[in-house]
């Protein structure tokens, strides 16, 4: 699956979760903050978040302009 989306200003699509595939995130534009396993830092624009099978991610767009990422997400074998 892939796919962009734009996360509007103080706000999330969906808080911090968990599945069994693997996904990418990558910010085209804007800045936000990265969730990964309870573990928060600054995203920017070109930063790439790998979230391995389980891990619990998210993205918060902090930021007063909209936050725009393309996600890939992989089922692994």
């Amino acid at each position: 699956m892939t796919g962009v989306a734009v996360i509007k200003p103080n706000n999330e699509i969906r808080p911090a979760h968990q599945h069994p595939d693997e996904e990418y995130l990558m910010i085209l534009e804007g800045s936000g903050t990265w969730t990964l396993n309870g573990k928060s830092q600054p995203a920017h624009t070109g930063d790439i978040l790998f979230a391995a099978p389980n891990d619990v991610h998210g993205i918060y767009n902090n930021a007063d302009v909209p936050l725009k990422f393309v996600v890939v997400r992989y089922q692994a074998k």
